[in-house]
């Protein structure tokens, strides 16, 4: 069965300081390494969403699709754009929906991919990652997502119209939430500051 998913890390990193999250070192590789051995064995096929000079992600061998952006549309809209990109990419394999998660998330499920399948089976809209954080609250996670591929010009003409907003688009096209749950770890915790780099390191050496 064609699994097709798609790394979004097409992002800034503000808060890290201006360096690139999936080269930031965590337990002596690379941030990026990690979340491609958490998902890799639970995909057909992985691609990277990267924008800029795609030399300096060569080492991780995997194919890099930069942002498709629509006309009209201004230069880094956000992850949305990434996700049309893994609709396209999906779609050119002859996939009928693609999965799409974060470049920062170090601790993904080993049963992200089975789970989000299972859930899709009787609904047609995108279906989202959906956890408890450190304090008890539940949040949805669109970045970790399943999206059938057939609403990629739905989701071109939304970035031409301004939209921005993933969890607005993917509720106004019915996305279902599936709840992951680990003990003593939000299984989507992902890494934005330097704190969170500290406490990832801190929970790899256990």
């Amino acid at each position: 069965m064609m699994r097709p998913g798609m790394i979004l890390a097409g992002g800034l990193s503000r808060r890290m300081e201006g360096r690139e999250k999936a080269l930031l070192p965590l337990a002596g590789r690379p941030l990026l390494s990690h979340v491609i051995d958490r998902v890799e064995p639970q995909l057909s096929h992985l691609a990277l969403n990267a924008n800029g000079d795609p030399a300096r992600l060569e080492r991780f061998g995997l194919l890099i699709v930069p942002d498709h952006l629509p006309e009209g549309v201004p230069e880094r809209p956000g992850p949305l754009a990434g996700v049309l990109a893994a609709m396209d990419w999906a779609a050119g394999l002859g996939a009928k929906r693609v999965f799409t998660l974060a470049g920062d998330q170090p601790f993904l499920p080993g049963d992200f991919v089975p789970r989000l399948l299972m859930a899709a089976e009787d609904h047609d809209g995108p279906v989202l990652a959906q956890s408890r954080d450190a304090a008890g609250e539940m949040r949805l996670h669109p970045t970790c997502a399943l999206w059938p591929v057939a609403l990629a010009e739905d989701l071109r003409g939304a970035l031409q119209a301004g939209q921005r907003r993933m969890m607005g688009w993917a509720e106004s096209r019915g996305a279902r939430a599936v709840e992951f749950a680990a003990p003593g770890l939000d299984p989507f915790f992902n890494i934005n500051t330097p704190e969170d780099l500290a406490r990832a390191q801190a929970l790899m050496d256990g």
